[in-house]
């Protein structure tokens, strides 16, 4: 599918919403939303007497400062679960600042009269936390492209699996199309950057290089044909992939399509415009503006040499569950 959209400036650090803690300090957390530039964020812990408290804070996200400046209130008051409806008290306690270093790290500090209180805190991940791995699976749709020019694609990432010479791998295929397998691995141990490598045809393969968040995935993607060099890290569209749904739940979906037979013509016409797309992109340098600073100072950091040994395992991973 191709589209064309309006160049954006580049992203800053956009939270996650969702569920953050402390996993030193389990037993409170913290529930943080953005909603375009608006964002709530509520949390259960508790006061210096250990006591059970209800904060809340709320107001418009700065996108370039990833920082949200509110004031902290505290509830009190309502009703209990089920008993009839009584108006809550919410007094005002202190100015509170929450900044997002990353997309799914938050720094909290409340500035209360007596002195600043800080935590700091991180993405909640309870439902893909039994390895690294595995938070890579599931149906993904992924949106690339830059220069007003964009392709859509879909995975089907159905399990993690050992390939060799590699780190926290999952395997998978095109969403639909068994016969396009699709490898993922961790690009070094201690990076941040995970690569899958697709067999979109049978002269071409699509490469994503990324980030991940819970349920996202931030970075640059490239096709480029199997008889070339494989194109440098910094190279390629910017992309971003959605979860549309976790392993288990696209099992109960009944997501486990037969193969859908691809039309080499069409294929090898849609990669020859994304070639062109990526050429265009690296000529001017302009990108789709999806990429925020983290991802891409995370990108520039891969020695090609790593990045080549990657693609050279997962292109043998390709050729032998073919």
């Amino acid at each position: 599918m191709l589209m064309a959209f309006f160049s954006r400036p580049a992203l800053a650090n956009l939270p996650e919403s969702g569920w953050y803690w402390n996993p030193a300090a389990s037993g409170s957390g913290y529930n943080i939303e953005l909603q375009d530039d608006k964002m709530f964020m509520s949390a259960f812990t508790y006061d210096s007497q250990g006591r059970a408290v209800f904060y809340t804070a709320g107001g418009v996200f700065n996108v370039n400062t990833s920082t949200l400046n509110s004031v902290l209130y505290v509830t009190s008051g309502g009703q209990c679960m089920g008993c009839p409806y009584v108006a809550p008290v919410s007094t005002a306690l202190a100015p509170v600042e929450i900044y997002f270093p990353t997309t799914r790290t938050a720094r909290i500090r409340a500035f209360f009269s007596v002195g600043t209180a800080e935590i700091n805190l991180g993405r909640f991940n309870f439902g893909y936390a039994l390895s690294p791995a595995h938070e890579h699976l599931g149906v993904w749709s992924i949106l690339e492209g830059g220069s007003g020019i964009y392709f859509g694609e879909a995975l089907n990432m159905r399990t993690t699996c050992t390939l060799t010479n590699l780190i926290d791998s999952f395997c998978g295929e095109r969403f639909g199309s068994a016969s396009r397998v699709a490898v993922g691995a961790r690009v070094a141990a201690g990076s941040s950057l995970f690569m899958v490598l697709l067999d979109s045809s049978s002269s071409y393969y699509s490469r994503y290089i990324y980030v991940n968040d819970t349920n996202r995935w931030i970075g640059l993607a490239a096709t480029y044909l199997k008889t070339a060099t494989p194109p440098s890290s910094t190279s390629g569209l910017d992309f971003i992939g959605l979860r549309i749904s976790g392993p288990s739940t696209s099992n109960q979906f009944g997501w486990a399509l037969p193969d859908v037979p691809t039309d080499p013509k069409r294929s090898a016409g849609e990669e020859q415009m994304r070639q062109r797309a990526e050429a265009l992109a690296g000529k001017s340098g302009a990108h789709g503006g999806l990429v925020p600073p983290e991802v891409a100072r995370a990108l520039e950091s891969v020695p090609q040499e790593a990045l080549d040994q990657v693609t050279a395992e997962l292109v043998r991973a390709l050729d032998s569950a073919k």
